[in-house]
């Protein structure tokens, strides 16, 4: 059984994008449009080794706290400093 990896930004061609990304970032428009402050960070790995991420947000000047907790995750789980393998 293949597993499904979700769709494929196709970045030469916008009118993908704007068809696809609403469905995988629904959640940076809330951010964008209220001039909140967000970030995402590694969160490990798949079964398949592909990379997953935690997005975290805040309200405006939230800066340093998103930093400050950046720095916090990556001294208890250092962020891998590779890329995924390809394939």
């Amino acid at each position: 059984m293949t597993k499904s990896r979700g769709p494929v930004l196709d970045t030469s061609r916008p009118e993908v994008m704007y068809a696809v990304a609403p469905g995988v970032a629904g959640f940076t428009s809330l951010v964008n449009v209220t001039g909140g402050a967000a970030m995402s960070v590694p969160a490990g790995v798949d079964p398949d080794g592909l990379p997953l991420g935690a997005h975290f947000f805040t309200d405006l000047g939230g800066e340093p706290l998103l930093l400050s907790l950046a720095g916090q995750l990556e001294r208890v789980a250092p962020w891998p400093r590779h890329a995924p393998r390809a394939g």
